[in-house]
């Protein structure tokens, strides 16, 4: 089962207008669309029950995603556009697959390769979920800054 879960589109786009023709062509029984903001606590259901998140944001995405993060604090493999950020991320933490964003032939070869995928993929994708939560422990990051700001001061200080 697929589900396509939130709000999608924006001010200069449309929302999934494409639904009709998905459900059209062999998706009816296996496709859920929840076109609408979802509160925090039907998020983290829809967290706790997938296998994986996709991520198939618009060519020239160039940030990262709340919803890249919350997938990784969750240890779920991703399936995301291959651009900028979140296809660094996802390639040098090996945390799913990737496809050039636009390319709907591409997710659906991405989608199948997916499928395919065994067990201990899935286990190697929620220990490098847990190696890159190390990573970016915000007490990690916290200490990180700290020094850097410690250190100017203190070059501060010599110049004084």
């Amino acid at each position: 089962n697929v589900f396509i879960v939130g709000q999608t589109g924006g001010v200069y786009q449309s929302n999934w207008g494409n639904a009709e023709r998905l459900y059209q062509s062999g998706w009816k029984d296996h496709l859920f669309i929840v076109s609408r903001h979802v509160s925090n606590e039907e998020m983290n259901d829809y967290f706790s029950a997938c296998d994986a998140i996709t991520l198939p944001y618009r060519k020239g995405y160039e940030t990262t995603s709340a919803n890249l993060r919350q997938a990784i604090e969750r240890g779920k493999a991703i399936l995301a556009s291959d651009q900028y950020c979140l296809g660094d991320t996802v390639r040098n933490y090996r945390l799913g697959l990737l496809f050039p964003p636009g390319n709907a032939e591409a997710l659906r070869d991405c989608l199948l390769e997916f499928a395919g995928k065994p067990d201990a993929w899935f286990d190697a994708v929620r220990k490098q979920c847990a190696a890159m939560n190390r990573d970016y422990d915000w007490q990690k990051i916290g200490r990180q800054y700290t020094e850097v700001f410690n250190s100017i001061l203190r070059m501060d200080q010599k110049r004084q």
